[in-house]
């Protein structure tokens, strides 16, 4: 009981950001709107269970990387400062374990919603430094198969801390190009608890 009124209470608070966000700069909504695609990796930071005493023995090897996908938009609501939402696809990890005949996967799926304020610190004319500060409602799908068993799912959602910082480029009046590292903080999965980190490049296009 007491985990479900944790996540209720964190999910409220997501909304209610969203909403606050909204009602605090209607003018700055109407116009100057952002939109972008962005690509890169992800970095499960954790050890996947290798080294637990369980693999002991077993030829075990974990992939902690993979391919990310993100779709955002935003708008500046005032000079510099903008207020930006997204979806990731954070790709999976996975853990492959063998002992003779036998054998053992364990994969981990992520996705996330997010909303956060990006802030840019210009540089010269086109160029500028930018930090991010927000959070994402993530969701975590983990299945772990071995030889002789049924298959073991569990799927869970949070919400965490997003930092990041980067530098962008800006391309035309209505292109810009973004590289960036983040971190979304703390994303848990049953007793496994995790930080990602995300390294990314993206296009950014003005309406």
């Amino acid at each position: 009981m007491k985990h479900k009124k944790r996540t209720v209470a964190a999910g409220s608070m997501f909304g209610m950001a969203l909403v606050l966000t909204f009602a605090a700069a209607p003018s700055a909504f109407a116009d100057g709107w952002y939109g972008g695609i962005g690509f890169g990796q992800t970095n499960v930071k954790k050890e996947l269970g290798c080294s637990d005493p369980y693999f002991s023995g077993t030829s075990c090897s974990e992939d902690r990387k993979d391919t990310t996908l993100r779709l955002f938009g935003g708008t500046e609501i005032i000079k510099d400062v903008a207020v930006e939402f997204g979806y990731r696809d954070l790709g999976e990890a996975k853990l492959s374990a063998s002992a003779g005949a036998a054998s053992a996967t364990r994969k981990l799926k992520a996705k996330a919603f997010d909303v956060s304020a990006v802030g840019t610190l210009p540089v010269g004319a086109d160029f500028g430094v930018t930090g991010r500060v927000g959070f994402a409602r993530w969701n975590i799908d983990s299945t772990y198969d071995e030889t002789g068993l049924p298959t073991d799912s569990v799927s869970k959602s949070g919400i965490a801390p997003v930092i990041g910082v980067g530098v962008k480029y800006n391309l035309s009046k209505t292109m810009a190009l973004h590289a960036e590292w983040e971190v979304l903080k703390s994303l848990k999965v049953e007793d496994y608890k995790t930080d990602i980190d995300v390294l990314s490049v993206s296009m950014t296009f003005n309406f």
